[in-house]
């Protein structure tokens, strides 16, 4: 009796502390790879797509994306001179704006960039300027900030900061650049756990990820010129390759698979192949191929099977790549410059022109689309995102939901 008290129990426990299946709760959803595990989503939309639920336009100016949990909304945006970070409810209503830092410019690109991470009762955000801060989810209180790049007398990218914080057990990890390539801090405190070498004198501006391989838990950001790894238990840099255009732009975060990372850029460098090696809690790395196609600008890339899928300047539409040897299985020129994610047997690509595309992945073949009124023509970059059968998709100062479950 007594055993099976405490069967039920921990069951309760474990689905009381567990997040809803249906979150999206950090930049590029559940696992930080643009893809969904929901089910039972349409696989066609009607004409002019499919039902919006609602709509606000109180968020503020930016590309911001959202995390979603338990049906709240978390954004960013600038609103006059400040640089806002807004929950909204299940219905689309605001529930509080608070200020986290003034707006930048951002090198002629002014808008919100970052996505805020939610981690129990707290979100992380960072600003534009380099200001990371922990808040309570509840009403947008302030715990802890502090402004990394000066910190870590790094300095400020071209295009201003566009990472969003990783949160991995108790730290929570960033980009400063300068005298150190990643921070982990302390996500209670905001107080430094370790710091990795200088790589570069600035970040770069995509988000870094976990990768779990061999035993050895890794980093994997990106410098402007470069992309690193370091031992996510102290730091310590394990290896880097360049990576370098033009612009230095480096924005996409790495995908991978059995030891295999898949990273690209825009702007005259494409994508490479790099295999990582682990032995004796070290790790080493080669590139195994380069191509000039799936030369992604900051759409985001996403990996199945075998295969990487994404929209490329040079490729001229979405390309599916073959992660172990660079082969591209096909171009699909329907699909436009996007910003693209995955759920339930189709991708979802956001055209940075304001058409949304429901894409067939195993032939690049658009299975539905619809038109948004965009403002700021070429300029929808935010990233969409996928809770609970809701489509987000964010335009400028518009949020708009999406219902794209087959079923209620």
């Amino acid at each position: 009796m007594m055993r099976g008290f405490l069967v039920v129990a921990m069951t309760l426990l474990v689905a009381a502390t567990s997040a809803p299946a249906g979150d999206w709760p950090q930049f590029r959803g559940p696992t930080g790879d643009g893809l969904s595990p929901e089910k039972g989503l349409l696989q066609s939309w009607p004409e002019g797509g499919p039902k919006v639920l609602w709509e606000n336009t109180d968020i503020g100016s930016g590309w911001s994306s959202v995390a979603v949990v338990k049906g709240t909304v978390y954004t960013l945006g600038h609103v006059g001179e400040g640089l806002m970070v807004t929950a909204i409810d299940p219905q689309g209503k605001k529930l509080w704006q608070v200020r986290l830092d003034k707006a930048t410019n951002g090198g002629g690109h002014k808008g919100a960039r970052c996505t805020p991470t939610i981690d129990g009762q707290f979100i992380y955000v960072q600003s534009d300027g380099g200001l990371v801060a922990c808040l309570k989810a509840a009403n947008g209180e302030q715990v802890w900030a502090l402004n990394y790049l000066e910190k870590y007398k790094a300095k400020q990218p071209t295009w201003n900061v566009a990472e969003s914080p990783l949160v991995d057990g108790a730290r929570v990890i960033v980009t400063p650049g300068g005298e150190a390539a990643l921070v982990a801090l302390d996500k209670n405190t905001g107080q430094e756990v370790w710091k990795t070498e200088a790589v570069d004198a600035k970040p770069g501006y995509a988000s870094a990820r976990i990768m779990d391989y061999g035993g050895l838990r890794q980093v994997i950001g990106y410098s402007e010129k470069c992309v690193f790894a370091a031992n996510a238990a102290d730091g310590k840099l394990l290896w880097k390759l360049p990576q370098e255009n033009k612009w230095f732009v480096n924005a996409t975060s790495a995908v991978w698979k059995d030891g295999i990372v898949f990273s690209t850029c825009d702007y005259g460098f494409g994508c490479q192949g790099i295999k990582v090696e682990v032995a004796d809690g070290k790790a080493t790395a080669r590139q195994i191929w380069a191509k000039k196609v799936l030369d992604d600008h900051f759409g985001g890339v996403v990996l199945l099977g075998g295969k990487v899928y994404g929209t490329g300047t040079n490729s001229a539409g979405l390309t599916a790549i073959d992660l172990a040897t660079g082969e591209v299985a096909y171009t699909s020129r329907e699909v436009k410059k996007s910003s693209n994610i995955y759920g339930d047997g189709r991708l979802y690509c956001q055209g940075h022109d304001g058409t949304v595309q429901l894409v067939n992945p195993a032939d690049g073949k658009v299975v539905s689309k619809f038109t948004l009124e965009v403002k700021q023509k070429g300029e929808m970059w935010a990233h969409p995102a996928i809770s609970d059968g809701r489509l987000y998709i964010r335009h400028d100062s518009t949020l708009s939901v999406y219902d794209i479950k087959a079923a209620r």
